[in-house]
């Protein structure tokens, strides 16, 4: 069960780094036109998929100082009519929380969330998240950023009236990489009141897969796993998703992805799922789909317990806006 740890009523007691603003980035690329809705499993445990390979970019062996897959910083300028489309876009050179950044940190030790210049997607920097057995803030193992902030540091919340929105980021999960049960990647949580799972996530087992609780949650309070339609990954290598939801707490609401792995130029529409609740409220509490309360998201790696594995995995170019291609050019240069 996710909590936010009375967040916004008594504070947290984590660890933060205070520093400066993020990136900006080039030329749009083309809208891609998504596919079939999938069909969904009542379960949030995973089927079984192929293991993941190793992929032909960039190649096994040692690592240069820094990879990247992506523009530089001096390449990274975005025109100015899509600017307005984006309101967050945190690619990790310039620190980890503050404003235009995120409020907080939830780890155990602010080592196992850091920046790191080893390999980035675009830039100088990654975020490398680290969880160890027994990492546990609020009852779980987790090693997380919490709640998007604006340029002037005003939370952002999404809620019913965010309407379509699109999330970009890109990860990397090199060669001691150990599947496990369920790590979710970036979830959007409903008000810790609810005292439920995230209304949707992004997760990884052996395979990439999404589920959503969202609707009235006092008459259906199950998640719904979907599999992406490509969702085996490769390791030691950067792949990048876009995340379109259509913001609504009753059968209104969609959600599409799309994803492109290292060496492709082009984005694959993945998933694709129409008429479902995106968030979530509880009917006993007073709420209903037009007063869901503020959502919020959280970015990096939460998982089941385990006694034994140490997980690793870097992300990068997390990037919120209006428009598809907007996102795709801020976060990615295109």
């Amino acid at each position: 069960m996710e909590r936010r740890d009375f967040l916004r009523f008594f504070g947290y007691f984590g660890f933060s780094t205070l520093i400066a603003s993020c990136l900006p980035a080039p030329a749009p690329t083309s809208n891609p036109t998504p596919t079939s809705n999938p069909t969904p499993s009542s379960t949030s445990i995973p089927t079984s998929t192929p293991s993941p390979t190793s992929a032909s970019y960039p190649s096994k062996g040692p690592l240069p100082a820094r990879s990247t897959f992506g523009p530089t910083l001096e390449q990274t300028s975005l025109g100015s009519e899509y600017e307005p489309n984006i309101t967050f876009s945190c690619g990790w050179e310039n620190g980890i929380t503050g404003n235009g950044k995120w409020k907080e940190l939830q780890v155990v030790d602010p080592s196992r969330f850091v920046q790191d210049n080893l390999r980035a997607r675009t830039g100088s920097y990654s975020a490398k998240v680290t969880l160890r057995p027994e990492d546990e803030v609020n009852g779980s193992e987790r090693s997380e950023v919490a709640i998007m902030k604006d340029g002037g540091g005003a939370a952002i919340d999404e809620n019913q009236d965010s309407g379509i929105q699109y999330i970009a980021f890109s990860s990397f999960m090199d060669s001691t990489w150990q599947n496990l049960k369920e790590c979710v990647l970036l979830q959007l949580h409903g008000p810790d009141v609810y005292l439920t799972s995230p209304s949707f996530a992004f997760r990884v087992s052996d395979h990439f897969y999404v589920t959503i609780n969202g609707g009235d949650l006092d008459r259906n309070p199950v998640s719904t796993r979907y599999d992406l339609s490509r969702s085996s990954f490769a390791l030691d290598a950067w792949v990048d998703f876009v995340i379109k939801i259509k913001f609504n707490a009753t059968e209104s609401g969609s959600i599409d992805v799309w994803r492109r792995d290292a060496g492709q130029s082009e984005f694959t529409n993945v998933l694709s799922v129409a008429n479902v609740p995106t968030l979530q409220y509880r009917s006993t509490l007073g709420n209903s789909p037009s007063n869901t309360g503020d959502h919020y998201w959280k970015h990096g790696l939460y998982r089941s317990h385990n006694a034994t594995v140490i997980s690793t995995i870097w992300h990068d170019c997390i990037t919120r806006g209006s428009d598809f291609n907007s996102v795709v050019m801020k976060a990615f240069g295109g």
